[in-house]
């Protein structure tokens, strides 16, 4: 088990407001995904989730931040992340084998359902049934009142594991572009409604303060969100990015 990361909200504060007016795109793991479309969002604040640096040999991309709520992911592939990933890594998590790195971020999870939107990720993020979902609240944190959602397929395939861990509630494989994502191992089964909820909870808490969560996956089940094609989205931040520039 790694060395404990004690928590320095000094190093967490520098990533208030970092990147305030920006537009940020949060990226699923899903079968929809496309290499060519990652590359196209190389320039932009985006957050990846857990194992997509599995990805990195077939892609320059890498996402600005990574962001995993998920325990199982974290206990067995905490390290990982943090190694794979030369940008910065937030882990919400109440576990205590973090890595002791400098680009490792540990937040405190807190809340279940309904969502209650962290404002301040000093004090905790709630998973609201996704690592999506915490990484939405860690870039309002950043500033950011604008979300794209990319590679949310949001439906799944497995097989009920034998495990009465929770987090080991699932086994199978084939449910992302990654293949064998999970590396054999079980895995926490996902609970659809919550996240669609929490989705639609934190789209309507940014709508109320002249922001939005709108879906830009190619197809998919996540239905509960305003849908835009992902051109369309890419050019919206395009343009946002050149207003930035010259603001």
């Amino acid at each position: 088990m790694g060395a404990v990361w004690e928590l320095d909200m000094g190093d967490v504060e520098r990533f208030r407001n970092a990147h305030e007016g920006c537009i940020g795109w949060i990226i699923g793991n899903g079968p929809s995904v496309r290499i060519p479309d990652l590359e196209k969002l190389t320039p932009y604040v985006s957050f990846g989730a857990n194992r997509l640096y599995l990805a990195y040999n077939r892609t320059d991309f890498r996402p600005r931040y990574t962001v995993s709520v998920d325990e199982q992911m974290i206990r067995d592939f905490g390290h990982e992340m943090v190694e794979k990933n030369e940008g910065p890594v937030f882990l919400v998590t109440n576990s205590v084998g973090i890595p002791q790195a400098s680009n490792c971020f540990h937040l405190v999870p807190k809340g279940g359902t309904p969502l209650r939107f962290s404002t301040d990720i000093t004090n905790f993020v709630t998973p609201g049934g996704g690592s999506l979902i915490g990484a939405i609240q860690i870039g309002y944190y950043m500033g950011i009142r604008h979300f794209f959602l990319y590679g949310i397929d949001h439906k799944f395939r497995f097989t009920p594991g034998t495990s009465e861990d929770p987090l080991e509630s699932a086994i199978g494989d084939g449910n992302h572009f990654i293949e064998q994502y999970r590396s054999g191992r079980p895995w926490q089964r996902p609970v659809s409604w919550q996240a669609e909820s929490s989705f639609l909870m934190s789209h309507v808490f940014l709508e109320g303060r002249g922001g939005f969560v709108n879906n830009a996956t190619h197809g998919g089940q996540l239905n509960t969100l305003p849908r835009v094609p992902f051109e369309k989205a890419l050019e919206m931040t395009r343009l946002n990015h050149e207003l930035e520039l010259r603001s």
